[in-house]
C-alpha cells in the first residue's frame, strides 16, 4: 500500500515537473507574491522616470514621440494612461507587468536551454531578486524585454532560416527604438549570418531557394524598416535634431559616469563640468571624443569600471555586493558573505561551459540547434560588458549579462546533480519546494522599504493627490504653468502634464513685481494659465531661499503651546504675553512686532505692537482649531510665501484663489495682464 502510494505521488510530481502550466503559473504567483503591497510603499519615481510623462501627454495629444527617449516605452505608458489616467497606478501596473513579463520570458528561454526543473529554479532566482523587479527606472527592464523576446523566438525556431531572419529584424528594431547600442550587435550578426548563408549556398544540395531567402530575411527587415519609418514620421524632431539629441544623451551619460568614477577615486574636483574641462578641455564629451583627446584618462576610467565588475555582478545576481566601491549610483546593500554564492556561481558556470561545450557526452538534454541561442546570449553579454566598461557596471544595465550567467550556472548545476546521482530525486520533488516558496516568501515591500531616493513613504504621490484634482489638463484651455516659490517640483509637474517654474519670490510682497517676473518668461503659456502653488512642506523649506544679498532667511520657528488664559499663552519652553507683546523663553524677553490669528488661510485678528524690532507671532488655525504656531522675523514675514500663502494677503487685481485647503495646499491663479489692467 505504502509503495503504491509512493509510486502514485512520484508519477504525480513527475507530471507536475513537466507541466508547462504549473511552471508558468507558479512563476507568476511567485513574482506577484514578492511584489505585493508595492502600491502601499513605493512612491512615484522622481527624476529621469518622470521625464517620460510629458512625452506620454505629447503622444496622447499629438501622436508624436521622441525617438531618443525609448519611444516604445512612451507609447506603452501612454496606453496604460489612457486606461487608468492616474500616473501612480500607471507606473505600478507598468512595474508589475514588465517584471512578470521578464520572469516569464526567462522561464521560456531556460526551458529550451536547460532541463525543465533547472529552468524553473533559474527563473525563480531571477524572480526573487529585488534588483530586477524593483529597478530604479522601469524603462531599463522594459528595454531588456526586446532582446529576451528575440532569444526566446530564436530558441523555439531551432536555428531555422526564418528564425535567423527574425533575429536580424528584432535586433534592428531594438537598436532603433529601444537602445541604440544594439546596432553593434545587429551589424555583427548581419555579417555572421550572411557568412553562414554564403556557406550554405555553396553547398548546393542544401541551399534554400531565392524565394525562401526573400521571405525569411527580406520580409522581417522590410517590416522593421516600415515600422521605423512610421515612428520617424511621428517624431518630434527631424533627423538632424535626433542625431544631435543622441550625441547629447551619450555625452551626459559618459560625463556623469566619468565624474562619479573620479569622485569614488578621491578626485578633489567634484563638479562635472570643471572636471571634464580639466581632463578633456571640453564641458561635454562623448566616449569617442574622450579617447581621442585624453586616451590615458579614458583607459583609467575603463579600468576602474573593470575592477567594479565583480561587485556589479554580485549585486545583479544576489542584490548584495561584498563591499568597497559601490558599482551603482544608488545606495546598495553590501555583505562580505556575498563572496560565498558568487564563488559557487563561478564554479557552476565554469563546470557548465566545460561539460556542455567541451564534452559532447553531456549534451543529452540539449539539441545542437541551441548552440545558436547560446552564441546569441554570449554576444549580448559581451555587448553589455562593453557598455558597462564605458559607463558603470550598474545592475540596471546588466540584465542580459546576469541572465546569461544564471543560465550557465543552471547548466553546471544540472551537471553536478547528475554526478552526485540525485538529479532524479530533485527533478521529482522540486515542486514541493516551489509551492512552499510561493506560500512563505515575504513581500519585499513592507514598512521598512526605502525608496530609491532615500526616503520612506509616498511624498510625491501625496503631493500629486493634493494638486492633481485642481490642476487638470483636461480643464485647461492651454498648457498650464505651475510657479513655485521654492523647492524642486519638476517631477510633480511632469506627472501633472504641466510646465513647472521657480521664481525668485523671496522679496517683499509686491505683487506687480511678481507679475513682472512672470511676464518676462518667453513661454506663451504664461499669458493664459499660470498658477502659484503653495504646499505645507514649503514652510519647512524656507531656509533654501536667499535674498538678493545671498544671505539666508531665518527659518520659521514652531512653538509648542498648550494653554491660553488672560491673553497669556503658555508654551513648553516659555510663555507669550499678548498684552505686552513679549515672548519669554525663560531666560530673556523677546519683543513682538505683531501677533496674528489666521483661520483657514485668512487673518481674522491682528494685534500690532509699537516697536520696530522683534518678531511676528502667527497662530495658524484650521476650522477654528489651532494647527500650529509660527514665529517669523521681519524679512521672512514679508516674503510672498508668508503673505500670500499663510496670510491670504495678495492683490486681487493680479491673482484669484482657485483652491484653498489651508494649510496643506493653496493655489492662486494669475490673472491675464490685460484683465488685471482693465480691473484697475
Amino acid at each position: 500500500m505504502v509503495s503504491t502510494l509512493k509510486q502514485k505521488l512520484t508519477l504525480l510530481f513527475r507530471a507536475i515537473v513537466e507541466s508547462t502550466w504549473f511552471a508558468y503559473v507558479s512563476i507568476v504567483l511567485l513574482q506577484v507574491k514578492v511584489m505585493l503591497q508595492i502600491w502601499v510603499y513605493r512612491d512615484l519615481t522622481p527624476g529621469d522616470n518622470s521625464l517620460y510623462y510629458p512625452k506620454v501627454f505629447t503622444w496622447l495629444d499629438e501622436a508624436k514621440v521622441d525617438l531618443v527617449w525609448s519611444p516604445v516605452y512612451t507609447i506603452f505608458l501612454a496606453t496604460l494612461h489612457s486606461l487608468i489616467e492616474n500616473p501612480f497606478w500607471v507606473l505600478i501596473v507598468a512595474q508589475m507587468s514588465v517584471a512578470i513579463s521578464a520572469s516569464l520570458l526567462i522561464l521560456a528561454l531556460m526551458r529550451r536551454l536547460l532541463p525543465n526543473y533547472i529552468a524553473w529554479i533559474i527563473a525563480a532566482w531571477w524572480t526573487l531578486l529585488p534588483i530586477n523587479f524593483d529597478s530604479v527606472y522601469n524603462v531599463h527592464l522594459f528595454s531588456a524585454l526586446f532582446p529576451l523576446v528575440i532569444l526566446v523566438i530564436a530558441a523555439y525556431t531551432n536555428n531555422t532560416i526564418y528564425g535567423r531572419g527574425f533575429v536580424l529584424g528584432g535586433l534592428l528594431l531594438t537598436a532603433m527604438l529601444v537602445r541604440f547600442e544594439y546596432i553593434v550587435l545587429f551589424l555583427f550578426w548581419l555579417m555572421a549570418i550572411a557568412g553562414y548563408e554564403l556557406y550554405v549556398y555553396r553547398q548546393k544540395n542544401s541551399s534554400p531557394s531565392l524565394r525562401t531567402y526573400v521571405s525569411a530575411y527580406g520580409l522581417p527587415i522590410l517590416t522593421v524598416l516600415l515600422i521605423i519609418g512610421v515612428f520617424f514620421t511621428r517624431s518630434t524632431h527631424n533627423y538632424t535634431d535626433i542625431k544631435e539629441a543622441i550625441e547629447i544623451e551619450h555625452a551626459l551619460t559618459i560625463g556623469q559616469a566619468y565624474s562619479f568614477n573620479r569622485f569614488q577615486q578621491g578626485d578633489t574636483v567634484v563638479e562635472q563640468k570643471s572636471l571634464l574641462e580639466r581632463d578633456f578641455k571640453r564641458s561635454t564629451i562623448t566616449s569617442f571624443q574622450a579617447f581621442f583627446l585624453n586616451p590615458r584618462a579614458m583607459l583609467e576610467h575603463i579600468w576602474w569600471n573593470i575592477k567594479l565588475i565583480p561587485n556589479g555582478t554580485q549585486l545583479a545576481l544576489f542584490n548584495y555586493y561584498t563591499g568597497g566601491p559601490n558599482p551603482d549610483y544608488m545606495p546598495r546593500k553590501h555583505s562580505f558573505l556575498a563572496w560565498v554564492p558568487f564563488l559557487y556561481v563561478i564554479g557552476f558556470s565554469i563546470f557548465g561551459v566545460f561539460t556542455y561545450f567541451i564534452l559532447p557526452s553531456w549534451r543529452k538534454h540539449q539539441s545542437i540547434e541551441n548552440k545558436f541561442v547560446w552564441l546569441l546570449m554570449f554576444s549580448t553579454a559581451l555587448l553589455v560588458l562593453w557598455i558597462i566598461m564605458l559607463q558603470r557596471p550598474r545592475p540596471s544595465l546588466m540584465f542580459l549579462y546576469s541572465m546569461f550567467i544564471m543560465a550557465l550556472t543552471g547548466l553546471g548545476l544540472h551537471g553536478i546533480l547528475e554526478l552526485l546521482g540525485v538529479c532524479n530525486t530533485v527533478k521529482t520533488w522540486w515542486p514541493i519546494g516551489g509551492i512552499l516558496l510561493i506560500l512563505f516568501v515575504p513581500s519585499y515591500y513592507d514598512a521598512d522599504y526605502i525608496n530609491h531616493s532615500g526616503y520612506k513613504g509616498q511624498v510625491l504621490r501625496e503631493n500629486y493627490k493634493r494638486v492633481a484634482p485642481h490642476v487638470r489638463r483636461s480643464s485647461l484651455l492651454s498648457p498650464a504653468v505651475l510657479v513655485t516659490p521654492l523647492g524642486d517640483y519638476d517631477s510633480l509637474c511632469n506627472y501633472l502634464g504641466v510646465t513647472c517654474r521657480t521664481l525668485a519670490l523671496e522679496g517683499n510682497i509686491i505683487d506687480d513685481r511678481m507679475m513682472q517676473q512672470i511676464s518676462a518668461s518667453p513661454d506663451d503659456a504664461l499669458e493664459e494659465n499660470v498658477y502659484i502653488l503653495y504646499l505645507e512642506e514649503m514652510i519647512w523649506e524656507i531656509s533654501s531661499i536667499s535674498d538678493e544679498t545671498k544671505s539666508a532667511l531665518m527659518d520659521y520657528v514652531e512653538l509648542h503651546c498648550f494653554s491660553l488664559a488672560n491673553n497669556i499663552i503658555t508654551c513648553s519652553d516659555g510663555h507669550i504675553d499678548l498684552n505686552r507683546g513679549i515672548m519669554n523663553d525663560g531666560t530673556r524677553e523677546i519683543p513682538l512686532r505683531a501677533a496674528l490669528i489666521v483661520n483657514d488661510g485668512y487673518v481674522i485678528n491682528q494685534r500690532n505692537y509699537r516697536t520696530d524690532r522683534g518678531y511676528y507671532l502667527q497662530v495658524i488655525m484650521r476650522n477654528g482649531k489651532i494647527y500650529m504656531i509660527l514665529v517669523a522675523d521681519n524679512r521672512l514675514f514679508w516674503t510672498n510665501i508668508n503673505q500670500q500663502y499663510l496670510l491670504g494677503n495678495y492683490d486681487k487685481h493680479y491673482f484669484e484663489e482657485v483652491y484653498n485647503n489651508f494649510p496643506m495646499i493653496r493655489i492662486l491663479k494669475v490673472k491675464r495682464a490685460d484683465a488685471a489692467d482693465s480691473t484697475r
